[in-house]
């Protein structure tokens, strides 16, 4: 029973991290999405891109599971992936005036463009996925992709969204484990040299 209460413990702890840091990076998306966005498909496009948002955290939550838990794990990779988050979420914080300006003038502003360069190119990455999809995919009636209801129009994009960023930051964790490795190695050295 305790290992069940303990599980579920760390479940929670996981989900918890990925759902804040999912949104946190969802952040200028959703912004720029609120701003261009027509009034007709407002609410069902920010319902499916919160949706999708969820669920993506939901994945990551059970993925971080299955190996360890990246919210606490004390291991090279999560503590390389909690930088990155942190950086992320700092960038976020930082930009938050650009995203309200965005929100009340109804426009992306080029300065806006030059400071989410990684958001601009996830997005672009997303777009030619969904362009594929939209192209390969047909339903009932020969409607396409690109013609479904604003909810899983928006839904299905965001989803790419998520995975295009995914590997972003999966790349970026990757270089900043050197440094974390390296402190690791100084600190093993220096208790060896006590215990001596």
């Amino acid at each position: 029973m305790n290992g069940v209460s303990a599980m579920s413990g760390d479940f929670r702890s996981e989900m918890k991290f990925w759902l804040i840091h999912c949104f946190v990076s969802a952040v200028p998306y959703l912004s720029f999405a609120l701003s261009l966005e027509s009034q007709s498909e407002l609410l069902a496009g920010m319902v499916a891109r919160i949706s999708a948002t969820a669920l993506f955290a939901l994945a990551c939550a059970l993925i971080g599971m299955r190996f360890g838990g990246f919210a606490k794990s004390q291991a090279v990779y999560p503590r390389a992936l909690r930088v990155i988050l942190r950086l992320r979420a700092l960038q976020v914080c930082l930009l938050i005036p650009v995203y309200v300006a965005g929100i009340f003038f109804k426009t992306v502003a080029p300065v806006a463009i030059a400071l989410l360069a990684p958001d601009f190119i996830c997005g672009l990455g997303a777009v030619k996925m969904y362009e594929r999809l939209s192209e390969d995919v047909t339903v009932k009636g020969g409607v396409i992709l690109e013609a479904w209801h604003p909810f899983l129009s928006a839904f299905v994009f965001m989803g790419l969204f998520a995975v295009v960023w995914s590997v972003v930051f999966c790349a970026l964790t990757l270089p900043t484990m050197l440094p974390l490795s390296l402190r690791d190695s100084k600190k093993r050295h220096r208790r060896i040299r006590v215990f001596r």
